[in-house]
């Protein structure tokens, strides 16, 4: 991603703080494509999750995630835009850990490192896998995750749900659990808000282009009023199961090879970098911390 005036940091920072859009800024002033303009507002406010980080209320909030994942026999849990792994922490101080594989992901490298100090000062021991990557394709073998969950992480990518969600459904093997924002619980006021913002609309019939067997559990909790969400379970239980491994995001056929600090591809020799245990499949990475 080049840098131009109206995507310098610095200078974004500067607007954010004085309570600026920055989504709504990026589309008028650039020509970044989607995923771009989320991945720099949210990179800008890197560390703003922690520090409004309160575990009780979190809890609230994903009671019902928890129960779900609790009533369900697995070995392996993926987190879909991590963040700063707020809700990620909520999730793992209240379910089962032993002898479980858990990865989280998001666009920002930044905010997942800032994550990765925060679950180190938590001294929350699990076996835990990190990545960031900016596109859809989500690097991973089909059914390799027996639990798939996101936490508002769908809800800025309105325009790239329908392939979000396939990419999701895709590697998940038992259930995806989604938290996320519900237009149909609003009122006028509310389903205006989500169209300025570009939220993600009317989730559960994206839902029924994937599969027939879901259920809707409503959030008696909110992080925002502003912003009612739902939780979407959709139930797979697939009979093929992958094993874990990181793939070419360019070739699903092509497992790549760790080596000191680097994945590669015997295929192609493409490298991908892993920055303190975090593997990076994002092309030009701009650092915000």
């Amino acid at each position: 991603m080049k840098l131009t005036y109206h995507t310098n940091i610095d200078f974004l920072k500067k607007l954010y703080s004085n309570k600026t859009n920055i989504n709504q800024y990026l589309r008028k002033k650039t020509n970044l494509s989607e995923i771009e303009i989320i991945k720099l507002s949210y990179d800008i406010q890197s560390g703003s999750y922690i520090k409004t980080f309160n575990y009780f209320r979190f809890k609230k909030i994903l009671s019902q995630v928890i129960k779900e994942i609790n009533s369900t026999n697995y070995k392996s849990l993926m987190d879909f835009g991590c963040g700063e792994l707020t809700s990620f922490y909520t999730l793992i101080n209240n379910i089962k850990t032993k002898n479980k594989l858990f990865v989280a992901n998001d666009l920002s490298f930044s905010r997942i490192l800032l994550g990765k100090k925060f679950l180190k000062k938590k001294k929350k021991k699990i076996q835990l896998k990190l990545f960031s990557n900016n596109s859809i394709k989500i690097p991973l073998p089909d059914n390799s995750i027996d639990i798939v969950t996101s936490c508002h992480a769908l809800e800025p990518n309105k325009n790239n749900a329908n392939k979000i969600l396939k990419e999701l459904w895709r590697i998940s093997k038992k259930k995806l659990i989604l938290l996320e924002p519900n237009n149909q619980l609003g009122n006028e006021l509310i389903k205006k808000r989500f169209k300025e913002n570009n939220y993600i609309l009317n989730l559960e019939k994206k839902i029924k282009k994937i599969t027939s067997r879901y259920k809707i559990i409503n959030n008696e909790f909110h992080d925002n009023s502003l912003n009612p969400s739902s939780i979407f379970i959709l139930e797979k239980n697939s009979n093929k199961s992958n094993k874990f491994n990181f793939l070419n995001p360019k070739d699903s056929n092509d497992i790549l090879k760790k080596k000191l600090n680097f994945y590669y591809s015997e295929k192609t020799g493409q490298i991908f970098p892993i920055v303190d245990d975090i593997v990076i499949f994002n092309k030009n990475e701009v650092y915000a911390l």
